[in-house]
């Protein structure tokens, strides 16, 4: 799913991500956003076992390293990474969201 790394590369991010409670990791292709995950988590799971989880969810994003990452550690992959746009940040700065990278 993700690009292998070669030496010397450094860890990206690659795609939106949403972390459940229970472990579970749901991403959507980029440039895909976070709504485009929680309709990808609605699909799996149905409506209302989403509603009985959406409180206890992380955004984030998953790196080319397959680990998911909180929107903090991601701006600083996709700082280090030179993958922020011109225009970032779109929220706090700091803090990752997809419109910063695509």
């Amino acid at each position: 799913m993700f690009s292998e790394r070669e030496p010397g590369d450094v860890e990206r991010v690659e795609t939106a991500a949403i972390y459940l409670a229970d472990g579970r990791v749901f991403t959507t292709p980029r440039p895909g956003r976070h709504l485009d995950v929680v309709q990808e988590v609605i699909a799996a799971l149905g409506r209302d076992e989403w509603h009985a989880v959406e409180e206890h969810h992380q955004q984030g994003f998953v790196t080319s390293e397959g680990y998911f990452v909180g929107r903090e550690a991601a701006w600083q992959l996709a700082e280090e990474a030179g993958q922020l746009l011109d225009c970032a940040p779109t929220g706090p700065r700091g803090t990752l969201f997809s419109e910063d990278i695509w």
